[in-house]
């Protein structure tokens, strides 16, 4: 379930649901080309600020984390864009992890990904 039946409190589930909420509030999908197949993602922009939300998944009990590239073309913002990651896994729900500031309009973003780890990239517009 997405919640606790005693406390309520939300489980592990209910974060990719606030993600995927954020991709659908920024309104257009964004084309993924995916290199691996245990990673899995989608996209969403509304011209200006954009989001990124992906996770790791195999149906096994244990596997080796992964080394993940995430090559962006395309940010379009005099400022710079910020990258928020936001990550939900075994130990954390939901929190802002790492910031970056991307200057270029193309950007490579590295993550090391362990089984079930969900990441959601905000890319704000400065």
């Amino acid at each position: 379930g997405l919640f606790d039946t005693d406390t309520l409190a939300p489980r592990k589930g209910y974060y990719s649901f606030l993600h995927f909420r954020e991709l659908r509030r920024l309104g257009t999908s964004v084309k993924i080309d995916p290199q691996a197949e245990t990673i899995y993602a989608c996209a969403a922009t509304d011209g200006k600020d954009g989001a990124i939300m992906l996770t790791h998944y195999e149906d096994l009990d244990e596997a080796d984390a992964e080394t993940v590239c995430i090559d962006i073309h395309g940010l379009h913002a005099e400022g710079g864009v910020r990258a928020e990651f936001y990550l939900n896994d075994e130990e954390k729900d939901n929190v802002l992890v790492r910031e970056e500031l991307l200057m270029a309009e193309n950007a490579k973003l590295y993550l090391n990904m362990k089984l079930f780890d969900t990441y959601l990239i905000k890319l704000i517009a400065l």
